[in-house]
């Protein structure tokens, strides 16, 4: 039986839905890959080394809110989920996951921001190097804002899913191409079944 890959033939399959999550998936995915590349390497200071990581662990550190001991590991861990999690959107893998971890790092994020905000700490943003998206370089109610706007896409992209565009979509519900990959053993699991 040939594989009927058409979205047409899902009766769920919703255009302008799928081109809506196409785009916020770009989006967010644009977004944390930007910050992860600064967070990594930053731009190149007087030693010729990127100062990407230095700069991120004294902006960690700033916030007070980890022991000492906890920043490396902090420095080293958000940036490279951030870009895995963008990889993952951009390919359409794991939407979901990497959708909803990255709204829960938004989450925090806001919240660190406020509690900054709160105890009247004088701090800047560390996370785009000398690049700024909206707000201004010292943190403030902007960056609330500013979070909860990129929170929007990523609550989007985890409650309505993939969308047809990708490589969930393409083993998603009302896929046959998945479904005969399955039956001749091709694809193990992974994706969505009714």
């Amino acid at each position: 039986m040939k594989p009927n890959c058409n979205a047409d033939s899902n009766p769920g399959s919703n255009p302008v839905r799928d081109g809506l999550l196409f785009v916020s998936r770009m989006a967010l995915a644009a977004v944390f890959a930007l910050a992860a590349y600064h967070k990594l390497f930053g731009e190149v200071g007087a030693s010729g080394r990127f100062t990407g990581p230095q700069d991120f662990a004294r902006a960690v550190d700033a916030f007070e809110v980890l022991p000492k001991s906890l920043v490396p590991a902090a420095t080293f861990v958000v940036p490279w989920v951030e870009a895995v999690c963008a990889v993952m959107l951009v390919v359409g893998f794991w939407t979901r996951a990497a959708a909803g971890v990255l709204a829960l790092a938004l989450v925090g994020f806001i919240g660190l921001v406020i509690s900054a905000i709160v105890r009247k700490m004088s701090l800047t943003c560390g996370c785009f190097g000398a690049v700024q998206l909206f707000c201004p370089k010292e943190l403030g109610w902007c960056n609330v804002v500013q979070n909860t706007a990129l929170l929007a896409p990523a609550v989007f992209v985890l409650a309505k899913g993939h969308g047809r565009l990708g490589i969930d979509g393409a083993c998603g519900r009302g896929s046959g191409a998945c479904e005969s990959a399955r039956g001749a053993g091709v694809v193990d699991g992974g994706g969505a079944s009714t």
